[in-house]
């Protein structure tokens, strides 16, 4: 079983923050699959 600890991920740019954004802790902090799209459509 996971412990809660991950490794740092290095992203560039926007995909970086959604991608941090994505594995945090508590999943009211994650974007929803709408934030998500819309990131993914932006690049």
């Amino acid at each position: 079983m996971a412990d809660g600890r991950r490794r740092p991920v290095k992203a560039p740019g926007e995909l970086g923050e959604l991608i941090d954004a994505m594995l945090s802790h508590a999943p009211a902090d994650r974007p929803t699959i709408f934030e998500v799209g819309k990131v993914l459509h932006c690049l």
